[in-house]
């Protein structure tokens, strides 16, 4: 199991207030292989995040690259549009592909999920479009959950017996500086209830980022970061993680930071870290690695299907300037 933190997994931060963060962010590169679309075996599709600083009109969106050649080069496809609210797609995408039908979206559709906020930053709504073309063309699906002013965020889309559950940080209820929540669905129009999966009583406690992975075993990973943390004399936002049966159900897990000889990651723009743990999520297990990648914000880590050797680590850069450069590294594991 590896982890590159922060995990780069766009999670629409919502508040009543909805949160959202400024500036850019590369999205999670997902990889199109399976044994019906073998021709998709060795492409990446990702997003980068809107740039806060484009002019309007036209509205921001969210610009799809293609990579067909394990990240060495990349080329964009597409682009998803606001359709519905007027407001363009600003923050936290998240690209994801359905390993079986869902509803009447068959296996092998894109779904992408963002937060459509306006110029002036006044209201948040997650939304969730869809691509059949492999990210050639895209449609509104539907409309996830709804906050207020945008201002800092997060969501992961994995799948659990037929359900897609969407993982987001979450600021609207009452007492509490940040939640994560999710919510499910059977057919990506409508959604269930919100579900608060990480919730601390401390109201300045703000866990975020989460990102969830399952284990070979069946069990869920969940990791995220947790502001706050009372285990450090500072204010900070160390990795931690919990492992379930079933990923609706983390709220009861069994915490753990992630950890080993002294040391901890914390998410910011300039920690180049990944750790690695075989054994599982065993807190003895964790191991860390330096790598070579530049210092970036929200970055991610992919391992290819069609070569298990192969690693890519895609960043966004980080802030200042307003105009963050993309970048993605590969290297042999």
């Amino acid at each position: 199991m590896f982890a590159s933190w922060p995990m780069a997994t766009c999670t629409p931060v919502l508040r009543s207030p909805v949160a959202a963060k400024v500036g850019g962010s590369s999205r999670r590169p997902q990889q199109n292989g399976n044994d019906v679309y073998t021709t998709f075996a060795n492409k990446v599709i990702f997003t980068p995040e809107a740039n806060f600083t484009d002019p309007r009109p036209p509205l921001v969106h969210f610009p799809i690259f293609e990579s067909r050649d394990h990240g060495a080069t990349w080329k964009e496809i597409s682009q998803v549009h606001d359709t519905v609210n007027g407001w363009g797609l600003r923050y936290q995408p998240d690209l994801f592909e359905l390993p079986r039908a869902v509803g009447e979206f068959p296996a092998g559709t894109i779904i992408c999920s963002g937060n459509s906020i306006p110029t002036d930053l006044s209201q948040t709504q997650i939304d969730v479009y869809a691509s059949r073309d492999k990210g050639r063309t895209w449609e509104f699906v539907s409309h996830v959950a709804a906050g207020g002013v945008a201002i800092p965020v997060n969501e992961e889309t994995p799948m659990h017996e037929d359900t897609v559950i969407l993982y987001y940080a979450d600021q609207r209820p009452e007492g509490h500086g940040q939640v994560i929540s999710h919510q499910t669905t059977q057919d990506l129009r409508a959604w269930s209830d919100v579900v608060h999966d990480i919730i601390y009583d401390d109201p300045t406690d703000r866990p975020g980022m989460p990102s969830v992975a399952r284990f070979p075993d069946g069990r869920y990973i969940y990791a995220y970061e947790y502001g706050g943390d009372p285990a450090f004399s500072d204010y900070r936002f160390p990795i931690h993680y919990r492992i379930a049966e079933d990923p609706t159900k983390f709220h009861d897990a069994p915490d753990h930071l992630v950890a080993s000889n002294g040391r901890s990651p914390t998410t910011g723009p300039y920690i180049g870290e990944v750790w690695s743990n075989k054994a599982l999520g065993d807190p003895a297990a964790w191991k860390y690695h330096a790598v070579p990648q530049p210092s970036a914000y929200t970055r991610n880590l992919r391992i290819f299907k069609d070569r298990p050797d192969l690693m890519i680590i895609a960043g966004a850069g980080y802030l200042p300037p307003a105009t963050p450069t993309r970048s993605a590294s590969a290297s042999s594991t």
